[in-house]
């Protein structure tokens, strides 16, 4: 185990004092695995793995600061994880950068989000989510596979090879549901050339709305690929509302994971009070086979 033990450090945001937390100086993995790993009796390493990706932040957020160092929550054997939410991002310390890696599993949100990030106060660093499937079967509303509420910095999703993100069937929610002060993007480095498709991440389910965005909240998507495969349908392909923006540069693509043309049915966009569409006047190119929608109070350009 690579830090330090710092005795100093024993404050509690609550204004109390705890026990020292261990300081980390160098990149960081705590493991968990669905099938042989325990939350009571592992450890959180790759020999002794947690049971859920929720012990691991549990742990991460009270016992360690995070030194500035990139951490990663990594799961273990393709685990699949389901609960009403299967992951709920809490408020660490020390800063850094925080990965959540499913390891090539799946997360299922049988009623509210499969990844929450959500705090009282702002996110301390980025957070990265990899290498995992995300579908959410519980009811409309904000039910989502990723719901976004942490404050100033940056919530990014995917990767190229094996950091692809997979977005399964979202029938009665939003893949992506952001919210006020939150910014959220496509990881950028995705290519689509001469026919071969190398996504940062594939939409392979049905959905309402693929990113949801709203009040006063931020979507951003460019220099990269998003696959989507053929015969889906939805609501519209992003919605904004309230102030929000959404920025999807020119050079994002969308091909089918195949390297055609996709064939998503449903709005291209749906803008609503006061929010702005940023696609480079490319907004005809966007994912749907209906045109978008702007309340008359919005800029879309």
């Amino acid at each position: 185990m690579v830090g330090r033990i710092d005795v100093n450090h024993a404050f509690l945001r609550n204004g109390g004092f705890g026990p020292p937390r261990f300081v980390l100086n160098a990149p960081f993995s705590i493991y968990y695995d669905g099938v042989a790993g325990h939350d009571t009796t592992g450890l959180g390493t790759l020999v002794s793995p947690y049971g859920t990706p929720q012990k691991c932040m549990d742990v991460l957020a009270s016992q360690y600061d995070f030194g500035g160092q990139i951490v990663t929550i990594q799961g273990v054997g393709s685990p699949s994880i389901s609960g009403s939410i299967c992951l709920l991002v809490r408020t660490w310390e020390g800063g850094g950068t925080l990965f959540i890696n499913g390891g090539g599993g799946t997360f299922t949100a049988t009623g509210l989000n499969g990844i929450g990030i959500y705090f009282n106060a702002a996110t301390p660093g980025n957070v990265f989510i990899v290498n995992v499937t995300l579908t959410c079967t519980g009811p409309g509303g904000q039910s989502a596979c990723i719901l976004a509420q942490s404050g100033p910095q940056t919530i990014v999703i995917g990767g190229t090879g094996a950091e692809r993100v997979f977005f399964g069937a979202c029938p009665s929610g939003s893949h992506i549901v952001i919210g006020p002060f939150c910014n959220v993007q496509a990881r950028q480095g995705g290519t689509f050339n001469a026919g071969v498709v190398n996504e940062v991440y594939q939409i392979t389910g049905n959905f309402v709305a693929h990113v949801n965005a709203q009040p006063q909240a931020s979507w951003f998507m460019g220099n990269t690929c998003v696959a989507i495969a053929n015969g889906l349908s939805c609501s519209e392909f992003v919605r904004a509302a309230t102030l929000s923006l959404i920025t999807i540069s020119s050079n994002t693509q969308f091909p089918n994971p195949a390297g055609g043309a996709n064939n998503l049915t449903g709005q291209k966009y749906q803008v609503t009070q006061l929010s702005v569409l940023n696609t480079g006047n490319q907004g005809a190119t966007l994912p749907g086979s209906q045109p978008g929608f702007n309340d008359g109070t919005c800029s879309v350009f």
